[in-house]
């Protein structure tokens, strides 16, 4: 576990099965997870880090997108699970799907290599919300708010005001599989994280940026 403010800590991403970074906050009354992870095994090794470092079991996890490497842990995790409706809305489409697991395990190389020696299995989460939600997790707080993306329709972004920490998920990348980057709505995500107050954006595929390091990695790509 990487401690990257007080009561804030990162599981790291890694690369060889694409596992998404998964972090925890600590209030005095709640401990927030961000994101499920990529599978059972995912996250019972989060929580085996957490155990080993002496930090607690989450009671909220909060999902920034519907996409696999980070919501399909969700049926693993303790206590609750948070989303957007959009995000409810395409998990439900893939849980409905016949044909979206087999493709999935079929195309990704990834997500095959995540599922070699386990059971894929698409849950819901238990509270939807729509657009922003606050959560007082007792001495800090976390204002979820979705923003709009170039990677799909529910990325969803979580502020810690009071240490200047921005969950960023995946909404800075291109739309899987080619990562192509559509100009508009990336162009309405810069504008939304210049008018947001942060000092750390913890990403889920990158190493933590400061603000002035991502704000200008982004204007280079408009």
């Amino acid at each position: 576990m990487e401690k990257i403010a007080e009561n804030i800590y990162v599981y790291p991403f890694e690369e060889e099965r694409d596992r998404p970074a998964l972090s925890l906050i600590c209030g005095e009354k709640l401990n927030l997870a961000v994101d499920a992870g990529h599978s059972q095994q995912h996250v019972r090794e989060f929580y085996a880090a957490l155990k080993d470092s002496g930090l607690p079991l989450p009671d909220v996890t909060v999902m920034t997108h519907w996409h696999w490497d980070h919501c399909f842990g969700l049926h693993a995790v303790n206590g609750i699970s948070l989303a957007e409706r959009r995000t409810q809305r395409h998990l439900l489409e893939a849980k409905n799907d016949e044909s979206f697991i087999a493709h999935l395990l079929g195309s990704d190389e990834y997500v095959a290599r995540e599922y070699q020696h386990q059971q894929m299995i698409i849950s819901l989460p238990d509270i939807v919300f729509d657009d922003v939600l606050d959560i007082d997790l007792g001495a800090l707080s976390a204002h979820c708010f979705h923003v709009v993306s170039a990677h799909t329709d529910d990325c969803l972004c979580i502020l810690i005001p009071e240490r200047g920490v921005l969950f960023l998920g995946d909404c800075i990348s291109g739309a899987y599989p080619d990562w192509l980057i559509d100009p508009a709505p990336f162009a309405r995500l810069v504008k939304t994280l210049e008018n947001t107050e942060f000092s750390i954006a913890v990403g889920s595929h990158w190493p933590p940026f400061d603000r002035e390091e991502l704000l200008d990695y982004l204007r280079s790509q408009l």
